[in-house]
């Protein structure tokens, strides 16, 4: 505890008589909670008791989200040490657990390794609580282990949001009259867990479409706080596999080419610096126009052991694309991203380990940044789908999962399929390959009106 010396009669043991308001539900929700609380010393030397509208917020907040304490013996919200070592100043600390939350969500994630989210709110001035004239600062973690992670980031930043809007008062008001403010937080970080996808990770506008993957949205602002300031470096390697970032690289190329591209190349990659881009690109081509193999004699085994054995297939592959619709180069842009699609490593060798991929990064320092922004703006979930799965009919080499409604929609689905007696029907839906860079971030949209 940060708050000088302790007072054993200012302790939150469900006694003090300020606590009349509260419902009885309420006070025995919170008669073994252990939040003690003690007074503060200010600069003054003088003693200060800790204000009893922050005693009942946490109070009140622990009593209406019980979740952690019930499954993980640790209160929802609770009084902790600040980071400061000021004697007024003390944390808050919130405790999610991720129960309702799939598996395969957590996995996707990168959740699968914790039981809960640690959020820690500090500055919180103990004797001038909402009215000191600062703002909480906030920490957000995994239960079980520290570390940078993309959920974390997002769950800050909407959190600083709501302080902004919600936390500062003009004058001390009781619970009874305004309510928890740290029960709000609670509450609303739990709706948002539910909707995370829903929502761009760095401003928290509703993305066009919601997906299934954190994302963020194509404003300039968030795209620079992406690709410039690198807000997200430190989550290693991109949470995608090989045969999916192949997927995004083989989708991007064909959009770049196709004559429609001003149309279906959206949203398109970033870019801040075309000059740059460009001498990356010059530097990099080493395949010219006309010398690129046969790709009917290079067809990939995804399923075997050579999948995506090397650079001959995917620098082939790509370069007979271009030869073949070397007319759609009808701007600067589209022929540098070909020429530095055509030379760029195969996607297993990027992802071939955390060394191999912070190697590529260094070596090519600005298509780097495009591989990473094709991946966190795919909102979708994509998986190869393994040979014995395969639709037989469709006769081809490559298959893939694909899910974009986010998990608030899916719910909605399940429910109206169970209203309706587990009926359901499927349909064919078929799109040219140039069209999917635009489908797997923005889902299918009926095109005839």
């Amino acid at each position: 505890m940060a708050g000088g010396n302790e007072d054993p009669e200012d302790s939150m043991d469900g006694s003090d008589e300020n606590d009349d308001h509260m419902d009885s539900t309420d006070q025995s929700d919170c008669d073994d909670l252990d939040l003690t609380m003690d007074g503060y010393f200010d600069d003054a030397n003088e003693y200060c008791a800790v204000h009893e509208n922050l005693k009942d917020d946490i109070r009140k907040a622990h009593a209406t989200y019980p979740d952690a304490e019930e499954e993980l013996g640790i209160p929802s919200v609770q009084i902790d040490e600040t980071r400061s070592n000021l004697k007024y100043i003390s944390a808050v600390v919130l405790t999610f657990t991720l129960k309702d939350i799939s598996e395969h969500l957590l996995e996707l994630w990168d959740l699968e390794d914790t039981p809960a989210i640690i959020m820690e709110m500090d500055n919180i001035h103990r004797g001038e609580f909402r009215c000191y004239g600062q703002l909480p600062t906030i920490t957000v973690k995994k239960h079980s282990s520290e570390g940078h992670f993309i959920v974390g980031e997002q769950l800050k930043n909407f959190v600083l949001r709501l302080c902004r809007d919600s936390y500062p008062l003009r004058s001390p008001s009781p619970v009874s009259t305004i309510g928890s403010f740290f029960a709000m937080v609670y509450g609303a970080v739990k709706e948002r867990l539910m909707r995370l996808s829903e929502y761009c990770v760095t401003c928290g506008e509703v993305l066009s479409s919601g997906g299934v993957l954190p994302s963020i949205c194509d404003r300039d602002l968030c795209m620079y706080q992406y690709s410039e300031l690198h807000l997200f470096d430190g989550l290693s390697v991109p949470r995608v596999s090989p045969q999916v970032l192949s997927l995004l690289l083989f989708a991007f190329a064909n959009a770049n080419l196709s004559h429609r591209r001003k149309d279906i190349l959206t949203p398109a990659p970033p870019i801040k610096n075309m000059p740059e881009l460009l001498a990356e690109a010059k530097s990099k081509q080493t395949v010219k126009k006309g010398e690129a193999g046969d790709t009917a004699t290079n067809k990939m085994d995804p399923y075997g052991s050579d999948d995506l054995r090397g650079s001959t297939y995917w620098n082939t592959t790509v370069s007979n694309a271009v030869t073949q619709k070397f007319s759609a180069f009808n701007t600067t842009e589209s022929a540098t991203f070909s020429v530095l699609l055509e030379n760029l490593p195969c996607p297993k060798e990027i992802l071939a380990s955390v060394s191999a991929y912070h190697q590529f990064r260094k070596d090519w320092p600005k298509m780097s940044d495009i591989v990473d922004w094709l991946v966190i703006s795919n909102r979708s979930y994509l998986e190869m789908v393994p040979r014995p799965m395969t639709v037989d009919f469709l006769h081809t080499e490559c298959q893939y999962c694909f899910v974009s409604d986010s998990p608030a929609k899916q719910a909605e689905f399940d429910k109206l399929v169970e209203q309706n007696g587990g009926k359901t029907r499927f349909f064919f839906h078929g799109s040219p390959l140039e069209n999917w860079h635009s489908i797997i971030r923005s889902g299918l949209k009926n095109m005839s009106g």
